[in-house]
């Protein structure tokens, strides 16, 4: 880009201009050209650890939200599953006590033969 030079040189565009130019150590050039003092980029730099903290909460609270999702999802599975072999063993046990009276009756009607 094409800047109109001022007496002020490197401190252009900037609300430092005088302190950039009186103590040029203190002034720090970012990308877009402004200069900056050691307090503003601390503030900068705050604000932007404010910001990721802020995003960071975020995603922990997602995440802990998405977790106990999965765990009441977890929760009904197991018990629909524990009912499925609850139901199950349920079933064996009458099959099981089916075959065990028809042998029963088998027997008592080989007896009865014999």
């Amino acid at each position: 880009g094409t800047t109109t030079s001022t007496s002020e040189g490197d401190s252009e565009g900037t609300e430092f201009g005088f302190s950039a130019v009186m103590q040029p150590r203190t002034a720090v050039k970012t990308l877009d050209g402004f200069l900056l003092s050691p307090r503003h980029h601390l503030e900068a730099d705050r604000r932007r650890r404010t910001e990721d903290l802020r995003q960071l909460r975020q995603e922990v609270e997602a995440l802990r939200i998405e977790r106990e999702q999965l765990l009441i999802k977890e929760g009904e599975e197991r018990a629909r599953f524990e009912a499925e072999i609850s139901a199950l063993g349920a079933l064996v046990q009458s099959l099981t006590q089916e075959l065990q009276s028809a042998a029963a009756a088998s027997a008592d009607a080989e007896r009865r033969q014999a």
